[in-house]
């Protein structure tokens, strides 16, 4: 990233932490029930298209991993009527967790990166920092390990993979003139459409009509930027299938609809990052030469949808998760695993009525989704003991004000990213 993307970054970063700053009021009685968890018992290179995929996706969850985990295993080992006593593991068993999260963070960084980008060799980094927590909870507590793989893991992932597949069948094409109105519409659009298919879901659709859009300029790196900021992030805490640690809440007792009373929080944030970015653009817009504004001007294609029936099966897996889960009215719908069953149905029919061009176009792999299942497989079997400590001593730490909160969850998800940081609040 060149001196100005590095300069934008710290500025957008500078404005949100003063908005966060002005946001941390003592919480009012709008609060999500305090008793949830006894309820159940994206890094890419900036202007490529698949990078922003896997940072959706990866972001969306290395970056967003389990907060239902938080109410999960823990939770789960101690209630159900006492069946099953809260199991104490020993405080060294948390290395494994801290080195999983390492892992994730510094190999990227390290010149072994060139490795670290094949799924295989991910996989066999996690099957070694996981084998020690995975065969000790297999002698002391398999009821534990068996709640975080089966009702916490699987419909984490099937979610995830649900909704990257199917969007992954819509295709949006076209080039509008790239003014600093027309980018500003597609972040704005992206950002609210981040809430209901997905951060996901919004990333793949939009990043390349909007690269295409913006092929004729020469000063385009912060747009992606932004998109990254607000489509990819920001935008989906709306619903809990915008961002995957709000899913994970969802699973473990915070209402579907809850999060949606963060409009709030989520409007002022979304508008003043806009605003940033609309006057950032205008001003290398400006400075574009005049031949590259003509060609802008003359290659013009309206944008047009490919696979929009996708858009169907998506709300097919929106209506799968608000309406099939162990609260549900019908019994029907209660079945174990009827959610899963019923988003992995939406896929398959997303396959089977999708042009079989379309996702070729999008250059679309399983790759990202991938990488998200072998790292979370090892994040949900190291955390395990981690969370189990912090349900015993969390309260000691001191976190119990918003200005607290705004710092110490700032802080760790600066190296941590939100998902782990969420269930350790979750659970704190």
């Amino acid at each position: 990233m060149n001196g100005w993307g590095r300069w934008i970054v710290r500025g957008t970063g500078a404005a949100l932490l003063v908005l966060g700053f002005l946001g941390t009021a003592p919480a009012h009685a709008e609060t999500a029930p305090s008793d949830t968890a006894a309820v159940t018992g994206e890094t890419g290179h900036a202007g490529d298209a698949h990078a922003t995929e896997a940072g959706a996706a990866d972001h969306g969850a290395v970056g967003h991993a389990g907060a239902e985990h938080a109410s999960g295993a823990v939770e789960h080992a101690e209630g159900h009527g006492g069946e099953h006593p809260l199991h104490i593991p020993p405080v060294w068993l948390v290395v494994f967790f801290v080195a999983m999260l390492l892992c994730i963070a510094i190999f990227p960084l390290t010149p072994a990166h060139h490795w670290w980008e094949h799924n295989r060799n991910r996989a066999i980094v996690t099957a070694i920092v996981s084998v020690v927590p995975l065969v000790y909870y297999l002698i002391h507590d398999v009821v534990a390990l068996e709640h975080t793989l089966l009702y916490e893991y699987i419909p984490f992932i099937v979610l995830l993979g649900s909704l990257f597949m199917i969007a992954g069948g819509i295709r949006l094409t076209g080039d509008l003139r790239a003014t600093p109105e027309v980018n500003s519409a597609f972040i704005g659009i992206g950002a609210l459409l981040a809430s209901f298919i997905g951060t996901t879901g919004a990333s793949m659709l939009l990043i390349r009509p909007l690269l295409q859009t913006n092929r004729e300029r020469r000063q385009k790196v912060h747009t992606v930027i932004f998109f990254i900021f607000l489509v990819s992030n920001v935008g989906g805490c709306l619903l809990p299938i915008g961002d995957p640690p709000l899913f994970l809440g969802y699973l473990a007792g915070i209402p579907f609809f809850w999060t949606f009373n963060l409009w709030h929080a989520w409007l002022p944030a979304v508008l003043a990052i806009l605003v940033i970015y609309w006057l950032l653009d205008r001003w290398y817009y400006r400075r574009e030469t005049p031949a590259a504004q003509e060609l802008d001007r003359t290659q013009i294609e309206p944008l047009r949808v490919h696979g929009g029936l996708n858009f169907v099966w998506l709300a097919g897996v929106v209506v799968a998760v608000i309406f099939m889960n162990q609260n549900a009215s019908i019994p029907f719908l209660r079945i174990p695993f009827l959610r899963e069953i019923t988003m992995g149905l939406m896929v398959v029919l997303s396959y089977l009525t999708t042009a079989k061009d379309i996702r070729p176009a999008n250059r679309f792999t399983l790759s990202p989704i991938i990488e998200v299942a072998v790292l979370f497989i090892g994040i949900f079997t190291t955390v395990i003991p981690a969370l189990t400590l912090l349900k015993l001593h969390g309260a000691e730490l001191g976190v119990d004000t918003a200005m607290k909160f705004f710092w110490a969850t700032g802080t760790l998800s600066s190296f941590l990213d939100n998902a782990p940081t969420y269930f350790v609040f979750f659970k704190t």
